[in-house]
């Protein structure tokens, strides 16, 4: 009987979520919102898109998704998605035209659906092309749960639309951070900090260690990588041997932890600023985008406003974990880069406080 009726409960949600979400509508391209938006030098930018913390490309496509990270008093607060065309550098929303169809993958089984197609505070995001051929978007939510929510990516009329199908509840005391994708259908994840811990930003402030990585799967749920501590982990990518490349962002460090002989081998780059975001390059090296600011003052308020925060891009190499800075600014322009991708010649170059995405001519196109 209490099956029965969390399967009637479940279905009449999935059937109110579905009526809102498609209520909700969907918005027109965009290129040049209202709102003042200046370029720093050497780059362009295309207006609009809210704290676009995360980037992630579809593979194959000129499509690039972007995530709206806002948190206020340790809170997320609900946002969008956002689809950017870098063909015709435009933008549009992804959530308000998304729908809804619950999967009945056990793995999903405790999770009931957002009421609300705007309901996501979105940070971390990650694109999977599974097993069966779904392309799947996995995204790190703050807002009703502290979640990872699930959609797959279809294309309607050559245009991609999200589909809502589930969550995953992330481990009590977490804060998700970073997202990728592993070959099992599965995802790696960054936990920042202990979410219930009154000290956790002195800690993070400290450079203490305050997080660690976790792995989940469909048929086995979470379970924390061996070696992964860090201070304020944050972004994460995959490589094909299994390799995890690990931002620890208040550590000032990137560290790899590798597979060898049953234990996760760990070794680290150090770095002079705070990195943000890892994604990887098409030529197989790693870039990363972050920060250059005081911790101790992270919460003073900017006079005057908006905070300018220097920010850093840099490229990785994987084998030698040699380093090289791509490009770097005051934040007096564009401000606080958090996420870097390469599509065709350009950096596209994501920001956790920015209403805008910048666009940065790749080394080989400047020659």
């Amino acid at each position: 009987m209490n099956s029965l009726r969390r399967k009637l409960l479940l279905t009449l949600l999935c059937l109110t979520s579905a009526l809102r979400w498609a209520a909700a509508g969907s918005a027109e391209p965009q290129t040049s919102p209202p709102g003042d938006c200046d370029a720093p030098p050497g780059m362009e930018v295309l207006c609009g898109p809210v704290h676009p913390e995360d980037l992630v490309q579809i593979p194959d496509t000129p499509w690039i998704i972007a995530s709206n990270f806002r948190m206020a008093g340790g809170t997320g607060q609900p946002g969008e998605l956002y689809l950017i065309d870098s063909v015709h550098r435009s933008w549009t929303t992804l959530l308000s035209s998304a729908s809804v169809r619950p999967s009945t993958d056990p793995a999903f089984a405790d999770c009931l659906p957002l009421p609300d197609p705007l309901g996501i505070g979105s940070h971390g995001l990650a694109l999977q092309r599974r097993r069966d051929g779904v392309q799947r978007l996995w995204v790190v939510n703050h807002v009703g749960r502290e979640s990872v929510e699930a959609f797959n990516v279809e294309s309607v009329g050559g245009s991609p639309k999200l589909v809502w199908i589930g969550c995953v509840v992330m481990p009590t005391h977490t804060l998700g951070n970073g997202i990728a994708a592993t070959a099992d259908d599965g995802f790696v994840i960054t936990s920042m900090f202990d979410r219930t811990d009154p000290r956790r930003w002195e800690k993070v402030a400290a450079g203490e260690v305050t997080g660690a990585v976790y792995v989940w799967h469909p048929r086995g749920g979470f379970h924390t990588v061996q070696n992964s501590a860090a201070s304020g982990n944050n972004g994460i990518v995959v490589a094909p041997d299994g390799t995890l490349f690990v931002a620890a962002w208040s550590g000032k460090a990137i560290v790899r932890l590798r597979k060898a002989g049953g234990q996760m081998v760990r070794d680290e780059l150090a770095l002079d600023f705070l990195p943000d975001n890892l994604h990887w390059a098409p030529d197989g090296t790693l870039l990363v985008a972050g920060q250059r600011r005081d911790l101790h003052k992270m919460f003073v308020q900017c006079d005057p406003q908006p905070c300018a925060i220097a920010w850093v891009l840099g490229r990785i190499d994987p084998k030698t974990m040699k380093y090289t800075t791509l490009a770097e600014g005051d934040g007096h322009h564009f401000s606080d880069a958090t996420a870097i991708v390469q599509v065709g010649q350009y950096f596209w170059v994501g920001s956790a406080s920015a209403h805008a995405i910048a666009l940065l001519p790749t080394e080989k196109s400047r020659r």
